[in-house]
């Protein structure tokens, strides 16, 4: 029984000595990413500013480009900024248009509009276009032959609220459901077809699922708490919050310091480009989830770090699980599976 307070004891005396220690150590080199000054070889530079929240971040497969929706989430709505950016594979931003939701086939659909901004520039609002006439949507017969007309010649078919989009032809057809016909049964045996013309794909966070204990790219090395809540009897999960301490490891051996308010974890996401899709090995975005409890503090906002010389070595001495690689390089690199490390698996 002794050991045993005694072995309890000198636990307790590590967690302790190891607070402490947290504690003295000196973090006043890592920044904020809307304040970041970057190193010798990479800078820090903002796409979203802090008060945005990503919506949508896509790989354009076509234009080798990123495209990505965000907006504000001000307390008057009358004041939300929003938008979509196209940007390039070293951060620039290209373009701005819509922000409206995207389909995987780059068309920005809004209620009875959609737009080809992301196809080809395009910022002209088209309207959906209605096979039928109103007599036409009420026969049940006529509006059977229309539908399975369409839905054998699509492209693309997308299920909204209450009625089935068409692409045929690069051209927009909307069918408001007929009632006497579609139900759960008929929905089942016409779902809807988003895989067969797919422009779009997102990218996978390098710290998801089984990656997070990868530290070769990202590492948290510190955890400050500033505000906490102990679990009760009806709510048992504890609380904690905090600044974490994170160091972003580039290719030529300079170390990103990052300082981020967390709330039960870092809440943000790190993304690379493969270079099969025109990304650069040396170029990583940053995308931060903001907390409305800590609007002061846990910031939005999407970021990137990129080489201040464009020309300069896209590998280095540092060597990470998430090098970026391409058969262009040589056989002196790995050869590494961008499907599975950099792409998320695509949704039917």
């Amino acid at each position: 029984m002794r050991f045993r307070k005694f072995w309890i004891l000198i636990v307790i005396s590590n967690l302790l000595f190891n607070v402490m220690c947290n504690l003295r150590k000196d973090y006043n080199s890592h920044q904020e990413l809307h304040k970041h000054d970057g190193t010798k070889n990479y800078e820090v530079s903002s796409i979203f500013k802090k008060e945005f929240e990503i919506l949508e971040l896509y790989l354009d497969t076509v234009s080798k480009q990123l495209n990505i929706a965000g907006r504000t989430n001000p307390i008057y709505t009358d004041e939300i900024e929003g938008g979509r950016k196209k940007i390039s594979a070293l951060g620039e931003v290209l373009d701005n248009g819509p922000g409206y939701h995207a389909l995987k086939d780059g068309t920005l659909e809004y209620y009875d509009s959609y737009f080809n901004w992301i196809i080809n520039g395009d910022k002209s609002e088209y309207g959906f276009k209605n096979p039928l006439n109103e007599n036409e949507q009420k026969d049940s017969e006529i509006w059977l032959e229309k539908f399975l007309k369409l839905y054998n010649q699509a492209t693309y078919i997308y299920e909204s609220a209450w009625n089935y989009r068409f692409k045929v032809s690069d051209i927009w057809y909307k069918m408001d459901y007929n009632q006497d016909i579609v139900n759960d049964e008929f929905v089942k045996k016409h779902p809807p077809i988003e895989n067969k013309d797919v422009r779009l794909l997102e990218l996978r966070d390098l710290r998801s699922g089984k990656m997070d204990k990868d530290t070769t790219l990202v590492n948290i090395i510190g955890y400050q708490e500033t505000d906490s809540e102990d679990g009760g009897w009806f709510n048992p999960i504890s609380y904690s919050a905090g600044n974490y301490f994170i160091e972003l490891y580039m290719p030529l051996g300079d170390t990103i310091k990052i300082k981020r308010h967390g709330s039960m974890g870092i809440n943000m996401q790190f993304y690379k480009m493969p270079v099969t899709q025109g990304g650069r090995n040396d170029v990583v975005f940053i995308v931060q989830e903001p907390n409305e409890m800590y609007p002061d503090k846990e910031f939005g906002g999407m970021y990137v770090v990129r080489p201040r010389n464009q020309e300069q070595e896209e590998y280095g001495i540092h060597k990470s699980s998430f090098d970026s690689f391409s058969s262009e390089y040589g056989s002196g690199k790995a050869n590494i599976d961008m499907e599975t490390t950099f792409l998320r698996p695509m949704k039917d």
